[in-house]
């Protein structure tokens, strides 16, 4: 049977050593903050403002991984891949959808200061695989199923 702890330990040692570990000084991420909010004055425009800080920070067509971060006590919340500005802009509308679903329930319990750590990736597997390992590393507050 596999030693979990031991699989978990070695892929850090993986993410440290090839820089892609997102919270690790000498990685190869880069970081914004925002103020991930839902706002009643952009109902109708379901968080524009929020949306261009991100395009600020996120050139478009970049194909990576992002973590959400808690500023204050560095926890993981969230980590995802695919086209970055794409799916923050995603995570933002969630806090303007009124239908419940577990990850549009999640990006609202988040509400606060976050840190967006992201970097690019090519190759849809590399990043299934980064992800996956941040997952098992980080242990985000949102995980899916890992039955």
């Amino acid at each position: 049977m596999l030693d979990i702890i031991q699989f978990d330990n070695s892929l850090k040692e993986t993410l440290v050593s090839n820089s892609l570990l997102p919270l690790d000084s000498n990685s190869l991420w880069r970081c914004f903050e925002i103020t991930f909010k839902y706002n009643e004055n952009e109902k109708h425009t379901k968080g524009l403002l929020l949306r261009r800080k991100i395009d600020e920070s996120v050139p478009k067509n970049k194909r990576g991984l992002y973590v959400f971060v808690d500023p204050i006590t560095e926890e993981a919340l969230y980590v995802g891949e695919g086209w970055i500005r794409d799916r923050l802009h995603r995570h933002i509308k969630k806090l303007y959808l009124l239908e419940e679903k577990n990850s549009r329930e999640f990006f609202k319990s988040i509400q606060g200061d976050v840190r967006i750590y992201w970097t690019e990736c090519v190759g849809y597997y590399r990043r299934i695989a980064i992800e996956g390992a941040l997952q098992c590393v980080l242990k985000p507050r949102y995980r899916r199923n890992d039955d």
